[in-house]
């Protein structure tokens, strides 16, 4: 028997329907912006006008952290950078005056960014757990900040994180900015200027979708 003209055959692949075609619209609004951001970020590319203060590290580089315990004894979960920008002090043994001067200011510029603070993280890096014994005085246990030492006494293991080629000048006593996906991306001057790194901060997430 002839199939009646105008009958839907079962067999007929499906075409782009109106709903699909929406879902299609839907996914793409919330993945290209990403993918752009992301180009953006690391082609070097920048507005007109604008000069990061902070020194880019190109192309931004995964870090490799060993294993790490926090100022309460317990490990840190190898994730710890994921997700959040980090606003990481790195200090070579414990934290005195100047290293509290920064991390606190750190603090604040995180505070500063109002509806964006839960996007950021600030994080004090010591080579040497020993460091741990100079927080007592000033930091309070509930403190929103990640301190952090390796579980081995191998000073190596966090330079070699922050040596950066054809950067000259210290590892140690220094700002890093790392961004969500856990990448090394900026680094600052020892004596950093607060508003240069909080504009830079700014700028970042106006522009990216993630973190």
């Amino acid at each position: 028997m002839t199939e009646p003209q105008g009958t839907p055959n079962a067999d007929a692949p499906r075409g782009l329907t109106p709903h699909r075609i929406g879902m299609i619209v839907i996914i793409a609004l919330f993945i290209i912006p990403v993918a752009l951001s992301w180009s953006l970020f690391y082609s070097g590319w920048k507005p007109v006008g604008t000069v990061n203060y902070g020194e880019l590290i190109h192309p931004a580089r995964p870090l490799q952290m060993p294993i790490l315990d926090d100022r309460f004894g317990k490990v840190v979960p190898d994730d710890w950078m994921l997700g959040k920008w980090t606003l990481l002090y790195v200090s070579e043994a414990g934290c005195d005056e100047i290293c509290r001067q920064r991390v606190i200011t750190l603090a604040k510029i995180r505070l500063g960014q109002n509806r964006h603070v839960d996007r950021i993280q600030v994080g004090l890096l010591m080579a040497d757990q020993a460091g741990f014994a100079s927080l007592s005085d000033w930091l309070r246990p509930e403190a929103d900040l990640i301190t952090v030492a390796p579980v081995m006494k191998d000073r190596s293991l966090t330079v070699g994180n922050f040596e950066v080629e054809a950067m000259e000048g210290p590892v140690f006593e220094r700002t890093y900015l790392i961004d969500p996906l856990g990448n090394l991306m900026m680094r600052y001057p020892v004596d950093f200027d607060p508003t240069g790194l909080r504009k830079d901060l700014e700028r970042l997430l106006k522009l990216s979708q993630v973190g």
